[in-house]
């Protein structure tokens, strides 16, 4: 099964997974709450900018 597209505003419960893997990976997202916000975005925004990949915030295949 495919990992859900995330972005800010979602609340899937995938998006607490999402979170404790970026902030094992060093970026903070805030609280692991489920919750994708302006955190979650921002951590979002600098591992894809980390991994050289386009740079919208936006946890879609290529983020994943």
């Amino acid at each position: 099964m495919a990992e859900p597209v995330l972005r800010r505003g979602s609340t899937d419960p995938t998006v607490r997974d999402l979170q404790e893997a970026l902030s094992a990976l060093g970026h903070d997202p805030g609280p692991i709450d489920g919750v994708f916000g302006a955190r979650t975005e921002g951590a979002v925004r600098a591992f894809q900018q980390e991994r050289e990949i386009a740079v919208d915030g936006v946890v879609g295949r290529v983020t994943w």
